[in-house]
C-alpha cells in the first residue's frame, strides 16, 4: 500500500501542472493516491485510537513495567503536555512516515538479497553454512540479538545487497551556505540532488563496480574509504534514525527464510527501476524450495 501511495510523487516532482493539487486531484493518479492516503489514514488512527485507549485503562503500565518505550507511546506523551501543537493528524503523519520509511525500505533490501542470492549459489551455500553454524542445524531455535551479531558473512551479503541496489537511490539536500567546487560555486538556494545509486559505482572508489564482491566490506578493505563512499542511509546529520533497526530486521527476516528454503530465480536478470524508492522493474520470479541440512 505505501508503494502505491509513493507511486505518484516522482510524476509529480517532474511534471510542473501536477505539482497542484487541483490538477493532480483531477486525474486517475491523483484520485487513487487520494484513495490510497485515505486509507492509510484510517489504518494509523485505528492504531493511535486502540494506543489511546490502553494508555487510559492501564495509567501507563509502560513506565511501571520499565520498558522501553515505542515512538507512538513518546509522541502522545507530548501531545499529552501539549495537545494544541502536536495534534491527532500530525502525529499521524509521523507515524505514516516511519511506517513508510522502514516497511518499503526494508523489504525491498530484503528482496534484492534473495535476488542476488538466487543468482549466486555460492554466496547462498556460504550463508547457509554460516546460520547452520550459528544455530547447530536447529531450524526452529529463537533468533537472539547474540546470533544476529554471528551474522557476519550475512551482514556482508545485505551491504553489498544495498551498495547495488540502495532501496532509496536519490536524497536531495538544501544547504545553509555557498559551495565551491574548484573554480566553480553552487548557491546556497539550490536543491542538490544526490545519486546514491551512482555514488556506490563510482569506478575509482569500487572496483568493477556492478559486480557483487562481499570482500569490499571486509574490515581491512571498508576502513580505506571515505564514509561517505557508502551511503545508503544518508550520511552526517540527517542519516536515518532507524539504520541500526532496519539492518536487524532485515537479518532476521532473510535467516528465518535461509534457515529452511533454498531460493532460486527462475529468470536471468530484471533491472531496477527508479522512484522514490529503488524497485525492481518487474515482479521478481523467485522459487522457494525446502534446504537440504
Amino acid at each position: 500500500m505505501f508503494f502505491i501511495t509513493f507511486k505518484p510523487v516522482l510524476d509529480r516532482s517532474i511534471n510542473f501542472l501536477l505539482s497542484f493539487d487541483f490538477f493532480f486531484y483531477l486525474t486517475s493518479k491523483g484520485r487513487e493516491f487520494k484513495s490510497n492516503k485515505e486509507i492509510i489514514r484510517k489504518f494509523t488512527k485505528e492504531i493511535i485510537s486502540e494506543n489511546i485507549r490502553l494508555r487510559e485503562n492501564e495509567q501507563n503500565t509502560i513506565e511501571i513495567n520499565g520498558n522501553p518505550k515505542s515512538l507512538l507511546d513518546i509522541l502522545l506523551d507530548a501531545r499529552d503536555k501539549n495537545p494544541k501543537q502536536l495534534t491527532i493528524e500530525s502525529i499521524c503523519e509521523e507515524i505514516e512516515f516511519f511506517l513508510g520509511a522502514a516497511y518499503e525500505t526494508t523489504a525491498l533490501t530484503v528482496t534484492w538479497s534473495l535476488y542476488i542470492l538466487s543468482q549466486h549459489e555460492d554466496f547462498q551455500r556460504k550463508v547457509k553454512q554460516e546460520l547452520d553454524t550459528i544455530f547447530e542445524n536447529d531450524t526452529d531455535r529463537f533468533i537472539s540479538n547474540e546470533d544476529l551479531y554471528e551474522m557476519k558473512y550475512m551482514d556482508y551479503v545485505i551491504k553489498e545487497t544495498m551498495r547495488l541496489y540502495p532501496p532509496v537511490p536519490m536524497i536531495s539536500r538544501k544547504i545553509k551556505k555557498s559551495l565551491r567546487f574548484g573554480d566553480k560555486e553552487f548557491s546556497k538556494d539550490w536543491i542538490y540532488v544526490i545519486s546514491i545509486f551512482h555514488v556506490h559505482r563510482i569506478p575509482n572508489v569500487f572496483k568493477n563496480p556492478n559486480v557483487f564482491d562481499l570482500d569490499r566490506f571486509l574490515p581491512e578493505n571498508f576502513s580505506k574509504r571515505s564514509p561517505y563512499s557508502y551511503i545508503p542511509f544518508s550520511a552526517g546529520p540527517r542519516m536515518c534514525l532507524g539504520y541500526r533497526w532496519a539492518m536487524t530486521e532485515i537479518k532476521l527476516i532473510l535467516a528465518t527464510i535461509l534457515r529452511k528454503l533454498k531460493v532460486r530465480y527462475v529468470e536471468n536478470t530484471t533491472p531496477p527501476k527508479f522512484r522514490i524508492t529503488l524497485n525492481p522493474s518487474r515482479s521478481l520470479q523467485l522459487e522457494f524450495k525446502p534446504r537440504e541440512l
